[in-house]
């Protein structure tokens, strides 16, 4: 009998040892969830024209989204435009009208001043017996309505500063109301156009062109869910006895069996 095969040779490998950090692999099942979602809701109603996007498609930031029928805003803003340009002229006007009240008031008191000189010389006449009482009294009715000229000017001339210098820093206070009332019919108008916060898609979309949308912020319109670097998680479930030398912070390589040959990066 032959004596029995010697077993094959084990090999061996011969290395120095060193103290590096050894990768822990975890094998789950998880999702990918968006950290930050947008409930979508228009600012303003009026009738849808467009919606331009489909569903899950990707847009960047200012990408609009959906339309609303803005002519309704841009009649108003055009409105608006036109009153103020009518109350700067107003103003123009309002300038001529304490111009000529404040004339009004130099001529009264011109009028005062040569009413009081006649009833002087007539009071001086009467005393030598040279003019009779009715000449005296007729001067002292001139002054008296020469006085009652000159208050009703100056209240007059009063009304017409009161209403040209009513004013907002510098500006007439009707002006004024009127650019806030521009100012707030131009937002209106933007806010027809809803745009894209950020890069990301849209899910859940309740609108479709034709329809009248009124602003409902328990019912959005849409869902808009962001894509940033920062703005998705991987959420999976492991063994318990897997993760003990797993701690939050520590930086991760994540494998998907549906993306074949792609590591994502991301931390725990």
């Amino acid at each position: 009998n032959l004596p029995p095969a010697k077993p094959p040779a084990v090999p061996v490998d011969v290395g120095a040892a060193a103290v590096q950090d050894i990768p822990i692999y975890l094998t789950g099942l998880g999702t990918v969830q968006a950290l930050n979602t947008v409930t979508v809701t228009t600012r303003v109603d009026g009738e849808l024209q467009k919606v331009a996007f489909t569903e899950g498609q990707d847009v960047k930031t200012g990408d609009v989204l959906a339309q609303i029928d803005p002519r309704p805003y841009q009649y108003l803003v055009d409105q608006k435009k036109a009153a103020i340009a009518e109350a700067i002229q107003n103003v123009k006007q309002l300038k001529a009208l304490l111009d000529q009240a404040t004339a009004a008031t130099e001529k009264a008191n011109a009028q005062l001043q040569l009413a009081q000189q006649t009833y002087d010389r007539q009071a001086q006449l009467f005393e030598k017996k040279v003019v009779a009482q009715a000449a005296l009294d007729t001067a002292t009715r001139n002054v008296d309505a020469a006085r009652q000229s000159v208050a009703g000017a100056k209240a007059e001339q009063e009304r017409a500063r009161l209403a040209y210098s009513s004013d907002i820093n510098g500006e007439n206070t009707t002006v004024a109301r009127l650019r806030a009332e521009l100012s707030d019919a131009e937002y209106n108008l933007e806010q027809t156009v809803t745009r894209a916060p950020g890069a990301g898609f849209v899910t859940q979309l309740a609108l479709r062109p034709g329809l009248y949308v009124v602003p409902v912020p328990l019912r959005p319109a849409m869902v808009f869910v962001n894509t940033g670097k920062r703005d998705s998680e991987f959420a999976a479930a492991f063994q318990q006895n897997a993760l003990q030398r797993v701690r939050a912070g520590d930086e991760a390589e994540i494998a998907f069996d549906a993306v074949p040959g792609r590591v994502f990066e991301g931390k725990v």
